[in-house]
């Protein structure tokens, strides 16, 4: 009985040890992002070049996992943040209203991380087709990596009509999937 009892204390300590140290192989990681990353974020807040002025941070969240090479940095739904470096509203005889953000911060594993990107413009006149059609490619071949039906069509629709409404003003509703790059290196720790 004895030997059964030291048997089962030894397999019960080769297991625990073997949980330590299967715990102990997972420390922190630094992982780099490295600059001119795709990213696709699906926007929380309105933005409104009638209400909004330059300086006006707003939120959006992943539409996918942050992957790089094999590990996720940051998982779809993780949080952004982001600021208005332009707010124009049009004039009512001349000019054109825009819109221009970029994004500052992510969450990573609860902390925020700064991060510098490309921005994202949006222009009510002549060159508001051409301003549109580029976001929704941009949205549009994001959604075909990521692979979702849904994503593809919403960024179509999302980025490509909703962005603007009218010429007096550029409106970007909640739930508009846009794409970016890092235009900086995202150094992050991951578990």
């Amino acid at each position: 009985m004895k030997t059964k009892r030291r048997a089962a204390l030894f397999m019960a300590a080769t297991i625990a040890l073997g949980a330590f140290a299967e715990e102990k192989k997972k420390e922190p990681q630094t992982v780099v992002v490295p600059a001119g990353t795709r990213i696709m974020v699906e926007t929380i807040d309105t933005l409104d070049s009638s209400r909004q002025k330059a300086g006006h941070r707003f939120r959006a969240k992943l539409a996918g996992d942050l992957v790089v090479d094999g590990k996720v940095v940051a998982p779809g739904g993780s949080i952004l943040y982001g600021i208005l470096a332009e707010a124009k509203k049009s004039r009512r005889a001349v000019g054109k209203a825009s819109l221009i953000l970029t994004f500052t911060d992510i969450t990573v594993n609860g902390q925020l991380v700064p991060i510098q990107t490309s921005a994202i413009q949006a222009v009510t006149d002549a060159t508001t087709k051409k301003s549109a059609s580029q976001v929704a490619r941009g949205a549009a071949i994001g959604g075909l990596a990521d692979g979702s039906k849904g994503a593809k069509t919403g960024a179509k629709v999302g980025a490509g009509a909703a962005i603007l409404s009218g010429g007096s003003q550029v409106r970007i509703p909640p739930n508009t999937l846009l794409e970016f790059n890092l235009a900086a290196p995202l150094t992050a720790t991951i578990p």
